[in-house]
């Protein structure tokens, strides 16, 4: 009896320790911009949520769901309708680009490209991030932060401006930036 309570311990004990180890490794889920609204809709934070909303980038989901996105669909040879399309939605929906994405039940396709096209999936750091002591730790949790110094921020913005896109125009990023910027208040 007491061996087999011994047993039973020592195997509780390695489940737990697995789960955690393997909790640490999976992927950072896709939440939502909702997720983000809270806390980044505030003065303090400069209305960030806001200024989201604003953008053509909260409402690119909803583009697709056109007659003329389906157009362009078809003449591109998909025989889905562009909002079922993944090529389409790589660039329209948050994290679909990603190899395999993961999302949170919270997440709808309808926010577009919201916070996380960005930032990375934000289950790891939404509840980090917003602590400047926290911010190393909320990077090693997968959140991103694009600069436009580093020119990781136009990196980033090209991989769906660009010319493979169908409706692609001249993108000047310096002047598209302004439009979409969205600094924390100093």
């Amino acid at each position: 009896m007491k061996k087999s309570l011994s047993l039973i311990a020592v195997a509780a004990a390695f489940m737990v320790l697995t789960a955690f180890t393997f909790m640490d490794n999976a992927p950072a889920k896709y939440v939502g911009s909702q997720a983000c609204k809270a806390c980044h809709n505030t003065d303090k934070s400069g209305k960030q949520f806001a200024k989201w909303e604003s953008t053509p980038h909260s409402k690119a989901f909803k583009t697709l769901q056109s007659e003329d996105a389906d157009k362009i669909a078809a003449k591109k040879g998909f025989k889905t309708k562009a909002a079922e399309t993944p090529e389409c939605l790589a660039c329209h929906v948050s994290g679909k680009s990603d190899k395999a994405p993961v999302y949170d039940a919270s997440f709808k396709n309808d926010e577009g490209v919201g916070c996380e096209a960005c930032h990375g999936g934000g289950s790891g750091y939404k509840m980090l991030h917003m602590k400047k002591e926290n911010l190393e730790k909320a990077k090693a949790a997968g959140m991103l932060v694009p600069n436009v110094a580093d020119g990781s921020a136009e990196k980033q913005c090209k991989e769906c401006h660009n010319d493979k896109s169908p409706t692609h125009k001249d993108f000047k990023f310096a002047e598209m930036w302004k439009k979409i910027a969205h600094p924390m208040p100093k």
